[in-house]
């Protein structure tokens, strides 16, 4: 089981950074608010992962939706060539890996 514990890229705009420790930590609202703020949706850390990512490797749920409604980039994959799928299902969050390889359709809507 390997884990990431690179922070958000210093490169990075002050919302995106803020979207991807959001993620990291499991904080929704930090999430939301970094996205209202234009917080770049498919931004990567060092890892090259993204907010999904992170979220999806947490387990989290919440997050997870949040960044599928606003459009996140579901087949993105990181310096080890790994989905946010790929990661929910090796840290054992069946459920999750699951709902980011559904059919379009099955996701939450767009925000708007």
């Amino acid at each position: 089981m390997t884990t990431s514990t690179a922070g958000p890229a210093t490169s990075l705009s002050p919302a995106s950074q803020r979207l991807l420790t959001a993620a990291l930590s499991g904080s929704l609202e930090a999430a939301r608010q970094a996205l209202k703020e234009g917080a770049a949706l498919n931004a990567t850390d060092p890892a090259g992962q993204t907010a999904l990512m992170l979220a999806a490797r947490r387990g989290d749920e919440a997050v997870v939706r949040l960044l599928l409604a606003a459009g996140a980039d579901r087949a993105k994959t990181d310096a080890a060539g790994r989905t946010a799928a790929d990661l929910a299902r090796q840290q054992g969050h069946a459920t999750l890996a699951t709902l980011l390889i559904a059919p379009e359709s099955a996701l939450p809507a767009p925000v708007r």
